[in-house]
């Protein structure tokens, strides 16, 4: 491509070159290079040269659009059906007016309908398996077409944003039979868009403002529209006709600097789209119900292979959460023969070896006790935790707390009182780095209508630093946890009024990085109980 261009060029401006020197030779002798036939001439030329250029480039993008045509057409013939008679938004979408350039993304190739197709095409009988195979190979071409406009850095955003759905919607119809493949590689051609500087620039004018967000505000509004617009279709294409169930975090997101965007629930007002389009994102959610006097007095964990373990007040064992049934099943047996020890809260480590905290039933005087757990569930170690008192370790969150810091066996290393400004405030989370290096405890604090304050302390107790989260407006009932591969603070409150989750993720130096607005219709009561954990690979449940 590139020595047809060149060669164009060559000839094109040796042309030119040519007539030049004879047409300006005769001018000058006429009146010199002021001559206005002389410039409209010039400019008639490069105008010319610009249109082939542009014509050479948009080749690609042309003839993509050209066979996703003709693939949707014989994916109709092969199942009985008239290409001219298909429903109205279908037509629409294979009608072009044969004038690329002049026409907005938006109308050109509408992601909707190739979802639609696929819905629809489900319920039907194939007539034809030639047919069938013959519009896959139309998908297959207009797909990569479509990829080598898109790489095509001469082109416009607007185009290059125009092949990428062509790309997509490909990619749909081209694995129509096998949806695993088209999400996975749908979701591939979504990454490639998002990384894209110019769709980074867009998002990061529209979301921050400045002197920039002034100008093109329209055209940029629209394009971010047509990127979210593309998200939602391709999350429930993936949601309904494939079985892979997703981490929030782990879609596409946009990086935009320090900022992380998630092109679906960036806004408030995405959740509200959703809503109108009846999409229901891919994320892997599991529903379970408890008693809600069980629910407020429970304590979770996650390992590193996502299962959520909890343990709740009256119950004798730690419980593994079934995601297929949304069951809790005994997943460690107490070490005591007359299961006298209530389970009061529990951790994972790296390693999966889990830690649970316990007292004994019916004893006024009772005493903690340390449970650690291999992964497979035996008992390792079960030993008292005499330097506790008064239930301590499980009212952490009281005025008068104090953080105690022991040795796998229950020995105690440090103690050290939780740090707090007023009766008003209580401790919101206790989390540790996990990085062997540092040691870093972590102490959140902080009243309901206030910032949070995190105290970061090193293993013995001293103070390292402490860190402000400022969140965006007040909220109630907000939990928190840590990352620990991105090293973020990550935020969860209630937005009771819009039936909505917020959920923030700062910096270690509190700095905003990524915000998410979730729908609360999975929650089952009205009132918010939310619980957020983390483990040391990067595994997160809310």
């Amino acid at each position: 491509m590139s020595e047809i261009i060149t060669a164009i060029l060559k000839c094109t401006f040796g042309l030119i070159s040519t007539k030049l020197c004879c047409y300006g030779a005769e001018t000058l002798q006429d009146g010199g290079l002021t001559d206005q036939t002389f410039r409209g001439w010039i400019v008639r030329e490069l105008d010319d040269i610009k249109f082939k250029l542009d014509a050479i480039s948009r080749k690609d993008l042309c003839m993509s659009i050209s066979c996703l045509q003709q693939g949707i057409k014989r994916l109709m013939i092969s199942f009985g059906q008239s290409s001219e008679s298909g429903n109205p938004s279908t037509s629409e979408w294979l009608q072009t007016n044969g004038k690329p350039p002049q026409t907005k993304p938006a109308q050109s190739v509408n992601m909707e309908d190739a979802v639609a197709l696929v819905n629809v095409i489900g319920e039907m009988k194939m007539e034809s398996n030639q047919r069938f195979e013959s519009a896959k190979q139309s998908f297959t071409v207009a797909g990569e077409k479509a990829g080598e406009a898109f790489h095509n850095a001469a082109l416009s955003i607007n185009d290059r944003v125009l092949a990428s759905k062509v790309r997509i919607a490909s990619g749909i119809l081209e694995n129509i039979d096998d949806p695993q493949v088209a999400a996975n590689d749908c979701l591939h051609y979504l990454q490639e868009l998002h990384n894209m500087p110019a769709i980074k620039e867009i998002f990061s004018v529209h979301l921050q403002g400045g002197i920039k967000s002034l100008f093109k505000k329209d055209s940029r509004g629209e394009m971010v529209n047509t990127i979210t617009t593309t998200n939602l279709l391709l999350a429930g294409f993936i949601s309904k006709f494939t079985n892979r169930r997703m981490g929030v975090f782990d879609w596409p997101m946009i990086e935009c600097g320090k900022q992380v965007i998630h092109p679906i629930h960036y806004k408030k007002e995405s959740v509200q789209k959703m809503r109108e389009m009846g999409i229901t994102p891919p994320w892997d959610i599991v529903i379970y119900k408890k008693p809600i006097d069980k629910i407020l007095e429970q304590n979770f964990s996650i390992n590193s292979k996502k299962d959520i373990v909890g343990v709740f007040y009256g119950n004798y064992h730690p419980q593994k959460l079934d995601r297929a049934t949304g069951e809790w099943q005994p997943c460690c047996l107490s070490p005591s023969d007359d299961k006298m020890w209530y389970s009061r809260s529990a951790a994972i480590d790296d390693n999966n070896t889990m830690y649970v905290v316990s007292c004994e039933c019916g004893s006024d005087n009772s005493e903690d006790t340390l449970s650690v757990y291999h992964s497979d569930g035996t008992i390792l170690y079960h030993c008292p935790l005499n330097f506790t008192k008064e239930g301590v370790l499980a009212g952490l969150g009281c005025s008068t707390g104090t953080l105690y810091v022991c040795h796998i066996n229950g020995e105690l290393i440090v103690s050290f009182p939780i740090r707090l400004n007023s009766e008003f405030e209580r401790v919101w989370g206790l989390f540790v780095s996990g990085d062997k290096s540092t040691d870093e405890i972590t102490v959140a604090t902080g009243s309901s209508d206030a910032d949070l304050l995190l105290y970061v302390h090193t293993q013995d107790g001293g103070l390292k630093r402490i860190v402000k989260l400022h969140q965006a407006s007040a909220r109630v009932h907000y939990k928190i946890s840590f990352d620990h591969v991105t090293k973020n603070y990550i935020v969860c409150s209630a937005d009771l009024c819009n039936n909505i989750v917020h959920v923030e993720c700062f910096s270690e130096t509190g700095e905003v990085r990524n915000s998410l607005f979730l729908d609360r219709k999975y929650i089952i009561d009205n009132e918010y109980i939310g619980f957020l954990i983390s483990h040391v690979n990067g595994a997160i449940a809310l």
